[in-house]
């Protein structure tokens, strides 16, 4: 009789801990560590420190004089306050070269500057580690100026910098303070306008905000460098063993392994990334370090927050959770622990970007980013530390943190639960072509958007007008074609008909030119939206050297540059050779999902991301329909041209009534009818040696 769901889970999770327990020197890598890093931070740091400054403090510096037109009080006082900055060593220089070249300097004369950099290089040879030269001002009288020449590479030059400005700083206060009593005859009485500076924070608060920006990223690294060791032990680990199969013969469902195994990764990740929270508050409060935020009275400030770091600890939970349940979906798909290892490495490094969100303090935690993977909780966790955290976004975090978690560890079943997983390997064979295709597809994607920054944006660096030209009509076009004829080569298809080329019906051009207005009304609307919680700096686009373009192009330049090039380039590879791919083996849920963050991404601006994003969506949805690249280029080109036109403001205003939006109800239902040859077409294309090749009547004679 099969084992219950839940007493099977529980079996595996109980199973899995004891199996990690016997593992001592991975246990403690991954759970005791995180417990003694910041007592031997703190202990390493202050040796260190300490070190450090006793070496510094008993290097001799050497300091090269050149005094003789400074008064000779001035000068007096300066060699005085120079040594008590021991060990130093002075010595007297004449330089009338050096300070024959003070006016052509004042005028900021580039040929004075490499003459000056010259003869103190040939001073400093011999004479010291650092040259100060006095030189009385051109223009002002009874004004000094005191230039100091080092060179900055080497460190003994460094550390006569810092000594010689702290003699000179102490030199300036003494002087202003001489002549202010000199000419007031008291005190300075611009001193009553001093400010005080009143922190309302409370006890603590300070030191909580410090604390919040910095723990998340900690935090972070723990419950990944924890989550991965266990996720790897759990499933990769035991396919290596050949455990995992034997598993699956056993009477249980594949849920119940992957909950099981799934239990035992989280409890892993929350102990460690617990005990290192717990760890640098027991190490502050032992007084073996300090951290930014708590200086005087650090121990009753940590008395104050330690209800803080419970209730972070709390909120951070989601993240650990997801990020582990991420981490084994990865495992779980490795052939091998080697495998895995590579995988793992750098989506954990990828997993830590997020938690660099907590220390912008102009990001809040609002409902919308509480849902987002990993920001969310890392949001949290520095707003439980610094006092305030709100209920409502911290509700629709846990639930969209659950929700996400589900959703991945149903993805982790549904793998466990494929004989094909497992007897990959033992059959020595790869997935069916369409599968490829697609995976090659998604591929070429991520491929052509990194290739597309690196060598597009260097190019647009140099030159923005070429740059844009040669990246949309030569860069995007060979990546696409390129693409095309690796899906080519998986699917059987022509690379014409894989960058869907065909005619499409004449009512679905139609429709994609009718859809134009409602795009541009939908994005602008997601533009809106998207500035009350992630507001544009200003002058973003103004500053942009390519968005200056518009102010100075012809009307139909404008159009054939940013409109028409870039959709026939962006369309031809997303459009065409991705969506080719991807319509082999995915659903239109997942390819519509997957051109819209590609899409998105492929324009490298966070702020430009969502309306992107939206338009990619609409592209692919019209693309999918008609079975045609051109109706997705027409939409896209029309409506680059739509935002092209309204920028130049010489009377297409118009274009920007959200009344015209009504015209996309009518292309919507044009885009009803079906494609040409959709009785032939519809669905996703057979290939060689798939049973549905096999299927279809022959029409040949």
């Amino acid at each position: 009789r099969a084992l219950a769901p839940a007493r099977a889970a529980g079996a595996g999770f109980g199973v899995e801990l004891l199996r990690q327990l016997r593992d001592p020197r991975a246990l403690a890598a991954a759970i005791l560590l995180p417990l003694l890093i910041y007592p031997l931070t703190f202990a390493g740091r202050s040796w260190v420190l300490d070190l450090v400054r006793e070496a510094s403090e008993a290097q001799r510096v050497r300091v090269a004089l050149d005094l003789q037109e400074v008064p000779e009080e001035l000068a007096g006082r300066l060699r005085a306050l120079l040594a008590q900055e021991l060990p130093i060593e002075l010595s007297e220089v004449d330089a009338p070269k050096l300070r024959a070249l003070a006016p052509d300097l004042l005028l900021g004369r580039l040929e004075a500057y490499e003459r000056e950099r010259h003869l103190a290089s040939e001073i400093l040879e011999s004479a010291g580690d650092l040259l100060i030269l006095g030189t009385r001002h051109p223009d002002i009288p009874d004004r000094t100026v005191f230039r100091l020449h080092y060179d900055g590479s080497t460190e003994i030059a460094n550390r006569a910098l810092e000594r010689a400005e702290r003699a000179l700083e102490r030199l300036r206060e003494e002087a202003e303070r001489e002549r202010r009593d000199r000419l007031l005859a008291s005190a300075d009485p611009a001193r009553g306008l001093d400010a005080e500076l009143i922190d309302l924070t409370g006890s603590g608060g300070g030191a909580g905000a410090t604390l919040g920006g910095l723990l998340p990223i900690f935090a972070m690294l723990v419950a990944v460098s924890a989550g991965a060791f266990a996720s790897l032990s759990a499933f990769a680990g035991e396919r290596d063993g050949g455990l995992l199969e034997t598993l699956l013969a056993q009477p249980v469902s594949a849920g119940a392994v992957a909950w099981g195994k799934l239990g035992a990764v989280w409890l892993t990740a929350i102990l460690a990334a617990m005990g290192h929270l717990g760890s640098a508050m027991i190490a502050i409060a032992l007084g073996q370090g300090e951290l930014p935020g708590l200086a005087e009275g650090g121990t009753g400030q940590l008395a104050v927050q330690m209800g803080r770091v419970l209730a972070g600890g709390l909120v951070f939970l989601p993240n650990a959770i997801l990020v582990c349940t991420f981490l084994a979906l990865v495992s779980g798909r490795a052939q091998s622990f080697r495998e895995g290892q590579h995988l793992l490495l750098p989506l954990s490094l990828c997993s830590l970007a997020p938690a660099v969100f907590a220390t912008q303090s102009q990001v809040a935690l609002d409902p919308l980013l509480a849902c987002v993977p990993l920001i969310g909780p890392c949001l949290a966790l520095r707003d439980a530390l610094s006092g305030q955290l709100a209920a409502g976004p911290i509700a629709w975090m846990f639930g969209a943190h659950a929700l996400w978690v589900a959703l991945l560890a149903r993805r982790l079943a549904c793998g466990i639960g494929g004989e094909k997983l497992f007897l990959e390997r033992s059959r020595g064979g790869g997935d069916d072509p369409r599968g490829e295709a697609a995976r090659a597809a998604v591929r070429w994607g991520v491929a052509g958007i990194l290739v597309t920054y690196a060598v597009g944006g260097g190019l647009q660096s140099l030159d923005p007008l070429r740059g844009l030209l040669l990246t949309q009509a030569l860069l995007l076009p060979v990546l696409a074609l390129l693409a095309a004829r690796s899906v080519a080569r998986r699917t059987g298809e022509g690379v014409t008909r894989g960058l869907r080329l065909r005619l499409p019906r004449p009512s679905h051009a139609v429709a994609a030119l009718l859809i134009v207005p409602g795009l541009g009304v939908l994005v602008e609307a997601i533009s809106l939206w998207q500035q009350e919680f992630l507001p544009a700096p200003a002058g973003l686009f103004e500053g942009n050297p390519t968005f200056q373009l518009l102010r100075e192009m012809p009307t139909l330049e404008l159009i054939a540059i940013f409109a028409l090039l870039p959709a026939v380039a962006e369309e031809l590879f997303f459009r065409g050779a991705l969506l080719s791919g991807m319509r082999a083996r995915l659903s239109s849920s997942r390819i519509l999902i997957l051109q819209a963050l590609l899409f998105g991404l492929a324009h490298f601006s966070i702020y430009r991301f969502l309306p992107t994003a939206c338009v990619g969506f609409l592209c692919a949805v019209v693309a999918l329909r008609t079975a045609s690249l051109w109706p997705a280029v027409i939409l896209h080109a029309g409506h680059n041209a739509r935002a092209v036109l309204i920028g130049t403001g010489e009377g297409w205003a118009w274009l920007g009534d959200p009344r015209l939006g009504l015209w996309a109800a009518l292309g919507l239902c044009l885009l009803v009818l079906p494609a040409r040859g959709a009785r032939g077409a519809r669905g996703r294309a057979a290939f060689p040696g798939s049973p549905r090749a096999a299927s279809r009547p022959s029409t040949t004679a």
